[in-house]
């Protein structure tokens, strides 16, 4: 999960799911989110971006 969300580039649209608990999705998610955050990506709801 972390190589697929340090890959984004501007634009994209990366939708994770956190199950199972075990598989280290979260871990990745958690590594991943506050490089892109420093890098300057914002992270916003898909329902409200495209309502």
């Amino acid at each position: 999960m972390a190589a697929a969300l340090q890959s984004a580039s501007p634009g994209s649209i990366v939708i994770g799911h956190l199950n199972p608990p075990a598989s280290g999705t979260a871990q990745g998610v958690a590594a991943a989110l506050p490089r892109m955050a420093a890098a300057g990506f914002r992270f916003v709801r898909l329902s409200d971006h495209l309502g």
